[in-house]
């Protein structure tokens, strides 16, 4: 079996997956379509990107997970419906998810959208997916590493990169080398620093499955494709 996390990146995806719990491999795919060809027979995939879109209220996954995570760390942003993520353009999917939801959407919000798709468009084309492929968040994944407690800076500020790095070291101990290592073969313009350690964190927490995860919400919603809208993590 191998795990594998998955985290959004400039380049596209940046996938770190490990068979042994020991040797972790960094790649970078540029759609998912192809990463997909490059998975063995048995594997199980977390990925942080939105499975399951709304359609006339928001998602109730994302509530439970602002709630886990507290105030200070919570980044989990509010997902468009579905409409609104296949909107021609930022006035047009603002428009459409007020309508549907009683909100506008971030311009933040609206520049993740391309990869909302792809990855709702490859599930609905292989449906079959929805069984190893795991929604997750990557501060859910390191807060568990942290015993519960939610962690102190945000990830993008020095002190939160080595804060993560440091709760890895705990469960990898060469994690800074391996940092080095990749950081020398994907440049910052392919992938930004704190990629590296989402998809490695949520590479850890694939490996946990099934005996130490949590799902929010316990039993899956349903969205009109059939996809969860559900978002896992480990227990803490």
């Amino acid at each position: 079996m191998k795990f594998i996390g998955i985290d959004g990146c400039r380049a596209g995806w940046l996938m770190v997956s490990s068979e042994h719990g020991n040797v972790f491999n960094c790649e970078v795919h540029s759609n998912l379509e192809s990463l997909l060809l490059h998975l063995p027979e048995k594997y199980l995939v977390l990925i942080d990107i939105p499975i399951g879109l709304p359609k006339k209220e928001s998602r109730l996954c994302d509530r439970l997970a602002r709630e886990k995570l507290g105030p200070r760390r919570s980044s989990v942003f509010t997902v468009p419906c579905r409409d609104a993520v296949y909107a021609k353009n930022y006035k047009e999917a603002c428009h459409t998810n007020l309508r549907f939801l009683e909100k506008k959407i971030s311009i933040q919000a609206w520049n993740i959208c391309p990869k909302i798709r792809e990855a709702d468009l490859l599930l609905q084309k292989h449906p079959e997916l929805k069984e190893q492929w795991l929604e997750a968040h990557p501060e859910l994944a390191f807060q568990a590493l942290n015993h519960g407690i939610p962690l102190s800076y945000p990830k993008k500020k020095p002190e939160g990169f080595l804060e993560r790095l440091n709760l890895i070291k705990n469960f990898h101990k060469n994690i800074k080398r391996w940092f080095q290592q990749n950081r020398k073969i994907i440049s910052p313009q392919t992938a930004a620093s704190d990629d590296f350690l989402d998809a490695f964190a949520l590479c850890l927490a694939a490996s946990e499955i099934p005996d130490e995860i949590e799902f929010l919400p316990e039993s899956p919603i349903n969205d009109e494709k059939g996809l969860p809208m559900q978002i896992c993590h480990p227990k803490f």
